[in-house]
């Protein structure tokens, strides 16, 4: 529409000989409306493109004013464009070399985005990384390509995919188990092993903020690209040895954490690290990490600190936060099987808010006795 309209406004009949006006829309066009009533309805669209640009949620039906001014535009254009046809098909030289111009300008633009036929958006108007800021892009083009990349990986079979689109246009392609996009929104969704968002349900803001949030903070592992735009993303989601998804309301979901080792020396240091979500935790809380002996007597314990970059997120609710607490173990203690505790306290460490309920295979950590004690000399027997 916009393009016809460009065209009719530069058909203006002060380029034909003025006795050959004579068809009704030459007549009008000699009136000033005309060029009023094309300039308004392109106002009328950018006016709605821009609004589109501007606002945060793309969803199609927010696009529909703007049909009916493309439809005028393209009804004006089309008008001006067949008068000006009209007049120089003497010459069919001109009309025959014009549609052949049209129909290989055509295909030099859509040739390219095959077979993503879809992926085409009109260049003029700024293509794909224009469309993408003002209307929904995507009908599953790309999420192929994304596939076929992770199909050809070592661990493809064994791996489990979080599809962020509809779950069948990944489930028949990939060769290993797909999981349902509302994986992103429970307690479980880093026991997959990659996750694969798509345009379309981002634009409509269908992923949770903060697994998002997450997620952009590393490079993906692959980007499908198509007519200028980004239409899906595959990400790795982080190793973690022990999961657990419980939730201590008003402070923090865990979803899961690696140890250092879980067979140590006295005297030696455990490192955890938490995987967590913020769900409110007050100025005074802490994550705490401890170890604690059959009899509930608490040998060591320390408080978790966010990895770099993660400060901010550590602050923010439901932002995913990445963690460490690093346990110094007293070199007196005891040989024997001792456990882990983590949760939340406040008051400086003094008052228990709650306890995360932890896999029963990853709460032991085995302690024997070290080489040697402080202040003891090697005795050599000769």
């Amino acid at each position: 529409g916009l393009v016809l309209a460009l065209v009719a406004l530069w058909l203006v009949p002060k380029r034909w000989n003025a006795g050959a006006l004579s068809s009704d829309i030459s007549i009008i066009w000699r009136r000033p409306w005309p060029v009023a009533a094309i300039v308004v309805w392109i106002l009328y669209v950018l006016l709605i493109l821009l609004g589109l640009t501007s606002s945060v949620s793309k969803v199609g039906r927010y696009s529909l004013p703007i049909l009916s001014g493309l439809d005028i535009l393209a009804a004006m254009g089309f008008g001006f464009l067949f008068e000006w046809i009209e007049r120089i098909k003497h010459n069919s030289r001109w009309v025959v070399g014009g549609i052949a111009a049209v129909c290989v300008a055509q295909l030099v633009l859509v040739l390219p985005t095959y077979p993503y036929f879809y992926s085409y958006w009109n260049p003029v108007l700024g293509g794909g990384a224009a469309a993408v800021k003002t209307v929904p892009v995507g009908s599953g083009e790309g999420l192929d390509k994304a596939v076929d990349f992770l199909n050809q990986l070592p661990d493809a079979e064994q791996s489990i995919l979080i599809c962020g689109a509809s779950r069948g246009w990944c489930e028949g392609k990939f060769s290993g188990t797909t999981w349902s996009k509302d994986t992103l929104g429970s307690n479980k969704w880093m026991q997959a092993d990659y996750v694969l968002p798509y345009i379309n349900w981002s634009q409509r803001q269908m992923y949770p903020q903060g697994v998002l949030d997450y997620l952009s903070r590393q490079q993906p592992v692959y980007q499908a690209e198509l007519g200028g735009a980004t239409y899906a993303w595959l990400y790795r989601v982080p190793d973690v040895s022990y999961y657990s998804g419980t939730k201590l309301e008003g402070r923090g979901t865990l979803y899961g954490y690696n140890l250092s080792a879980t067979e140590l020396k006295a005297g030696d240091e455990l490192t955890a690290t938490l995987y967590w979500r913020n769900e409110g935790q007050q100025p005074d809380d802490a994550f705490f990490v401890a170890m604690e002996d059959a009899a509930d007597y608490r040998w060591a314990m320390a408080l978790a600190e966010p990895r770099s970059g993660f400060e901010e997120a550590a602050r923010t609710r439901k932002e995913i936060v990445e963690s460490e607490a690093s346990l110094s173990l007293p070199v007196g203690m005891p040989p024997g099987q001792y456990f882990l505790k983590m949760g939340f306290v406040t008051d400086h460490g003094q008052t228990l808010v709650g306890r995360f309920e932890l896999p029963a295979d990853g709460d032991d950590v085995l302690i024997t006795l070290p080489d040697a004690f402080p202040g003891e000399e090697e005795v050599s027997v000769s």
